[in-house]
């Protein structure tokens, strides 16, 4: 039992000691926690358009992409990297002719490796000619074959049609490393293609999801064709759902009567199930609901969310522009941002979160819109979700441009679940909210939690593993999130804690459960060597039957953060 996991080991990064996580007031609440606070471009008239965790090799850090010249007091040009504690900028950044900005960034491995993607407008990176994308491996920037012509880039997402993982990126342009391409571009790691002839008009957000039809990849923008003059030809309403090998409508898709568009879209589980969850600047979805602004996919049909957000006809008193699903420490649930003041009926200030039945505020929200929303554990601050647009203030603290909202303080934050709000389960198998993916006695697979204090001078925090077989199991301790917090495949599950690996206790469940330490066994700061504050990730490890889902006879739960105080 002891080898698989002994073999993580050598596959995971080492990261530095966690740093002292800083007390908190109210949760949630909002922070500017970057450096000395200046935000980005407080001198100029720059902006953060886009956000992204990715782990260059030294540990997974935040990336921030846009139109500045410098963020927190350092000078960085078009994007910036934070690892929790500083900003550093990636070379010399990116430049264009007549000015240049990073829309789209994304993590992809082209075979030569994980990298980060940023795409937009520009023409060199890192000094670097280029066409509007880019690629950095953590320490150079590379061109990619041949780049992207005739437009901008508004958005990039990883999809594997069958043939395998490849990156998508959809915007305005007409070519895409010399071939036509019509604003729907696919790189395979090798050459560029236009999937299914392309779309008619202007693609700004992508992303890949399952469904009760197979794995597809969303498109969302503003056009009512895809597939133009070929057989592949659909006529569609501001979306479509891209196969691999077909276009298809969506249930009528999104309307409008004064051309608003779909700009955000995400996965999330709000309790009924894993679904595909659309926002922009739209006032009827699916030809029959007469609502606004976002709406939620269940592979058969939209379904509203409350009564919506309030846009405004044609998006004039607002548009929703990024949707992410983030954790505060009561539940999981999805934050949209754009330039709204009302979700729900409820007054809202440019933010807004839905916890499966109803709409609320965001600790004041902020003072301008947001165009950029991710959620990221810097291991410093614990658990986050990071906020970028054209704003000042966040909550009533000063956050020029860039804000993070703390989550509460807790005995456990659940991330990495196996409901469709991380890494996709390695063959379907999704799991119930917040728990791992589905394992071969219970569907909604097994569950991570923790109770008592997770405090260094009187440590009574207890992990708690349920719904499992009646086999043997791992717990183990973690310094990051692997993935940043999406995790990877592994098994029959998803690995969720990452870093420095330490091998807490091993049990045989029974009545499917188990708990960390029982009798005999140290404390989890003993164990874990657990000697300054910060955040610390855990997860169990356990067997599986065969043949459940992959050869590997083993599956793990959720993942749990925990904030360890002195």
């Amino acid at each position: 039992m002891l080898i698989e996991i002994r073999r993580l080991v050598p596959f995971l990064l080492i990261l530095a000691s966690l740093a002292s996580s800083p007390a908190r007031a109210q949760c949630p609440s909002w922070s500017a926690s970057f450096g000395n606070g200046q935000g980005v471009d407080p001198a100029g008239n720059g902006e953060a358009y886009t956000l992204a965790v990715f782990d260059d090799g030294t540990g997974s850090a935040l990336y921030v992409g846009g139109h500045f010249h410098g963020i927190a007091g350092v000078a960085a040009d078009r994007i910036a990297k934070f690892d929790g504690t500083s900003w550093s900028p990636l070379g010399t950044g990116l430049q264009g002719v007549n000015g240049a900005w990073v829309q789209a960034l994304c993590a992809f491995d082209d075979g030569n490796g994980p990298a980060l993607y940023a795409a937009g407008n520009f023409t060199t990176a890192g000094g670097v000619p280029v066409s509007n994308i880019a690629r950095f491996d953590g320490s150079s920037w590379s061109d990619v074959a041949g780049g992207i012509a005739g437009g901008n880039v508004y958005c990039m997402a990883v999809f594997d049609d069958g043939s395998g993982p490849a990156l998508y990126a959809g915007g305005t342009f007409s070519s895409a490393g010399g071939v036509p391409a019509h604003s729907f571009a696919r790189f395979d790691g090798t050459s560029w293609s236009e999937p299914g002839a392309g779309v008619l008009g202007v693609v700004t957000t992508l992303t890949a999801f399952s469904d009760a039809n197979g794995p597809a990849l969303f498109v969302g923008g503003v056009f009512n064709n895809v597939g133009w003059g070929t057989p592949l030809f659909v006529y569609v309403n501001r979306c479509a759902r891209w196969n691999g090998a077909q276009w298809s409508d969506m249930d009528g898709g999104m309307l409008d009567d004064n051309a608003g568009g779909v700009y955000a879209s995400t996965r999330f589980d709000d309790g009924t199930g894993p679904a595909l969850y659309a926002g922009g600047a739209f006032d009827v979805l699916s030809a029959s609901f007469p609502f606004e602004g976002i709406g939620r996919w269940n592979g058969f049909f939209w379904s509203p969310l409350g009564s919506g957000i309030d846009v405004g006809v044609g998006g004039s008193s607002g548009v929703v522009l990024s949707l992410a699903s983030f954790d505060d420490g009561s539940g999981p649930a999805l934050y949209a941002g754009g330039s709204f003041t009302l979700a729900g009926g409820q007054p809202v200030q440019h933010v807004a979160r839905w916890n499966g039945s109803s709409w609320s505020g965001v600790a004041g929200g902020t003072d301008g819109s947001v165009k950029g929303l991710v959620a990221f554990d810097d291991g410093v601050h614990g658990a986050g979700l990071y906020a970028v647009g054209p704003f000042d203030n966040a909550g009533g603290v000063p956050s020029t441009k860039i804000a993070r909202l703390d989550a509460c303080a807790s005995n456990g934050t659940t991330f990495c679940a196996g409901d469709g709000s991380a890494t996709a389960c390695p063959c379907g198998n999704s799991g119930a909210v917040g728990h791992g993916c589905a394992n071969s006695v219970d569907p909604g697979g097994a569950r991570l939690s923790a109770t008592g204090t997770a405090s260094l001078a009187a440590d009574t925090l207890d992990l708690v593993g349920t719904q499992m077989p009646n086999a043997a199991v791992l717990y183990f301790q973690g310094t990051t999130q692997q993935n940043g917090g999406m995790g990877t495949r592994f098994g029959d599950g998803l690995r969720c804690a990452g870093g420095v690996i330490v091998r807490l206790g091993a049990h045989v469940n029974a009545g499917g459960s188990s708990h960390h330490p029982s009798a005999g066994h140290a404390s989890i700061s003993q164990a874990g060597q657990v000697t300054s504050p910060g955040v610390r990730t855990y997860q169990c490890w356990y067997r599986n039957a065969s043949p459940f889902c992959q050869p590997s006879t083993f599956n793990l739960t959720n993942g749990t953060s925990v904030v360890w105080s002195p």
